[in-house]
């Protein structure tokens, strides 16, 4: 196991120098684990996936004193959420943000001490300037966050509200989201779609757009307008809340220290680098096939791949048709900037039509430059290249796109992970598209257990947090119950 403070280097993420032309790939990090040299011939369990998921699973059952083999297609933990050491700054290539009232990772800073090591993204502390784009003219607004809330807030108060009660009859329980279906299903519908819906000028409807459509990374048309009143719901039906819980708060030492201490309590044995083939389920047991051949046998199984990488594996008996062919819409992108240049705290947005919808401040630099992190909208620039060609092209974007001139960003370094073209996540997080919920979506979420083996756990179907740190330790807390309990109820096992 790696130690902390002593990084090793990971096969993923990739650092581009603009002064020296050159692209690093692969990238320090404290989430490279070391696997186990020992294994049993038979398991209480396996879990497929070292994401948050997976990891509190993995530590939840092996606890309960399961016998548990946890299984992992990178060489490192932490799925979609991991650390990179960068110099002298850690980098979150993947999921951030955090807030105390997300139940469940706000347990697990709680339980390992990590409460007191918080930082604020500068350009989410109210402290700086917010931009967006100028009507009918090229350039930007750029003005205090209290001005901008004056004229979005209103708006955004009546894009929500479907029924006179600024949507709350929609998920009146947030964490049962099934339980309303009656109440919502005529609202399962896209953001443009409800845009369109309300009686408000072009202006208003240009401005409210960029706002909706940065927690999606994808075009309005494609957006869900449940998944964000989910979340709204969530953050106690309060806008700015919402989005202080987003992108305001992270941990000081990165996400991957969270995944580390709850990896430390896991008693088990380990595999990284290890993608699965397939995941057969007999009478017996269930029997997993790696891609190198390897074959791994245990009564219960707790798959976490997420979403988009499950028709990669053969599942027998096959997986309900609602796994193959639902689809969220996120396949955006993530890229840090670090700048030369002092910045005063900030927060850029623009629509869907540019191929750069937000970008803000994280942080000051060391030497007196600006940490910066932005995100690209899945279906434009970094959809039709691969940034590792042509660095500088994301970064004229993001100039182009978002930085009004008053705002002087001069980069040199880029540092990011291509989670569309990733093999194993095929996209960010789950941000669904219209009549999701309703249908495939919906259908998923009731379908979690396949059969009396298979548990099928990610945050991408989360009652919860769809999509979140908290909706993967969710899922995985209740996969371990569900599992714990099947495993308690069999006659002791043979198997050693």
């Amino acid at each position: 196991m790696s130690l902390p403070g002593n990084p090793t280097r990971s096969s993923e993420g990739f650092c581009y120098n603009v002064e020296n032309d050159n692209l690093v790939t692969g990238l320090q990090t404290d989430a490279v684990k070391v696997s186990s040299s020992a294994f049993r011939s038979y398991y209480d369990a396996i879990v497929i996936g070292a994401g948050f998921t997976g990891l509190v699973a993995a530590r939840d059952l092996s606890a309960a004193g399961k016998r548990v083999l946890l299984l992992e297609a990178r060489d490192r933990i932490g799925g979609r959420t991991w650390t990179a050491d960068v110099g002298d700054h850690k980098y979150e290539m993947g999921g951030t943000w955090i807030h105390w009232l997300q139940p469940h990772v706000w347990a697990e800073i709680t339980r390992y001490g990590l409460a007191t090591g918080l930082k604020v993204s500068t350009g989410m502390s109210g402290e700086g300037e917010v931009s967006y784009a100028r009507e009918g003219a090229a350039g930007f607004v750029k003005e205090r966050p209290e001005l901008s809330d004056q004229r979005l807030l209103p708006l955004m108060a009546q894009f929500l509200d479907v029924d006179g009660c600024g949507g709350r009859t929609l998920f009146p329980e947030p964490w049962l989201p099934l339980k309303s279906v009656d109440v919502w299903r005529r609202w399962d519908i896209s953001l443009q779609e409800r845009v369109e819906q309300i009686n408000i000028s072009k202006q208003d409807r240009d401005f409210l757009l960029p706002w909706l459509c940065i927690n999606t990374c994808a075009a309005a048309s494609e957006s869900s307008f449940l998944n964000l009143v989910r979340l709204y719901a969530l953050s106690g039906y309060d806008y700015n809340l919402f989005m202080e819980i987003c992108g305001k708060f992270k941990l000081k030492n990165g996400t991957t220290g969270l995944a580390s201490a709850i990896y430390s309590e896991f008693k088990g044995q380990s595999i990284f680098s290890c993608p699965v083939k397939a995941v057969k389920s007999t009478t017996s047991g269930v029997e997993i096939t790696t891609r190198a051949g390897d074959v791994f046998r245990a009564e219960q199984v707790v798959c976490t791949i997420p979403l988009h990488c499950l028709s990669d594996i053969a599942f027998s008996p096959p997986l309900p048709e609602c796994f193959i062919k639902a689809r969220h819409a996120n396949i955006g992108g993530k890229f840090h900037i670090l700048s030369s240049t002092p910045i005063a705290p900030w927060f850029g947005v623009n629509d869907e039509h540019h191929s750069v919808c937000a970008a803000f401040t994280e942080s000051p630099a060391s030497g007196g430059g600006t940490h910066l992190v932005s995100f690209a909208v899945g279906d434009k620039l970094i959809a039709q290249q691969d940034v590792r060609h042509d660095p500088m092209t994301y970064l004229r974007a993001v100039q182009r796109d978002v930085v009004p001139d008053s705002v002087h960003i001069r980069p040199v370094q880029l540092t990011w992970h291509d989670w569309a073209r990733d093999e194993f996540s095929r996209g960010t997080w789950a941000s669904y598209g219209p009549r999701q919920l309703s249908k495939g979506l919906g259908e998923l979420m009731m379908q979690t257990y396949h059969g009396h083996r298979v548990v099928m756990a990610s945050a991408d179907w989360a009652d919860g947090w769809v999509g979140y740190i908290d909706g993967a330790l969710e899922m995985g807390k209740k996969a371990a119950v569900t599992v714990n309990s099947r495993l308690d109820s069999l006659t002791p096992q043979s198997h050693i």
